[in-house]
């Protein structure tokens, strides 16, 4: 009876409407975002880096993303995405969205497109990036199996945009600009147990034995290069870890994840 409709949970989130589209994206260069992502960027700096790796043809990279593996594991962060349009980019696509349609289309698609890549690099021949931070700046747990306390990538200069939710979003970027020296930034507590509502306190650290203080780690997590083109033109350059970490695609396609 129609009346049964009604009382139908909602569906499940999925995916596959945004790897269909990226699939058959009619770009040369693609950068897909989030909807909860926040521009902080005052100038045209954004614009600017979009047009540069355009130019540069993304500086050799097929497709970039952020990064939320430690070390010199990239393991895709799905919210910033781009990617340089050619016949190992395509290849790519299509197979991550096979991939998300075998496996559900409400499946981790971070899980999928970590196979695909995996599977890509195999093969040879793609070449994968890390989105630069000022551009993809974002909050990543340290501690297994809890939220808190989270921290950013290393940050050099202005962050031009942030992961966040738009009643985050002003705040953050205040809080991420206000020192724009070397730094990560951490979020120590929930800011729920500050008051309900707030986007939670920021806080700038500068040194590897503050942010091991503060976080009560031996290690301080997330350490990556600087991303500067060497060149110093200023131009920020996609990074791509030189150690891959290896790991055997089985025939099921099943490939070991850390997150």
């Amino acid at each position: 009876e129609s009346g049964d409709c009604l009382k139908k949970k909602p569906p499940t989130r999925q995916w596959m409407t945004r790897l269909y589209y990226l699939a058959h994206s009619p770009f040369k260069l693609t950068w897909a975002l989030d909807s909860n992502i926040f521009s902080c960027s005052t100038d045209d700096s954004i614009t600017r880096f979009l047009e540069s790796a355009l130019r540069a043809k993304m500086w050799g990279f097929d497709i970039a993303h952020a990064n939320q593996g430690r070390g010199p594991t990239l393991v895709p962060h799905n919210w910033n995405i781009m990617v340089m349009w050619n016949e190992r980019s395509s290849n790519l696509l299509r197979d991550w969205l096979l991939l998300q349609l075998r496996r559900g289309i409400a499946t981790d698609d971070q899980n999928t497109l970590y196979v695909a890549e995996t599977r890509a690099r195999k093969l040879g021949g793609i070449t994968i990036g890390q989105m630069p931070t000022p551009f993809a700046a974002c909050f990543y747990s340290t501690q297994i199996g809890a939220f808190y306390p989270r921290i950013t990538r290393p940050l050099k200069g202005t962050a031009h945009i942030i992961h966040a939710k738009l009643y985050q979003g002003r705040s953050w970027c205040h809080q991420f600009n206000t020192d724009l020296k070397a730094r990560q930034l951490a979020m120590l507590r929930d800011p729920k147990e500050i008051k309900k509502g707030s986007p939670g306190q920021v806080v700038a650290i500068t040194r590897l034995d503050q942010c091991e203080k503060a976080l009560n780690v031996s290690e301080c997590p997330y350490i990556d290069d600087a991303l500067l083109d060497s060149q110093g033109s200023g131009e920020y350059l996609l990074k791509h870890p030189q150690n891959q970490v290896h790991t055997t695609v089985h025939d099921s396609g099943d490939v070991p994840y850390s997150w």
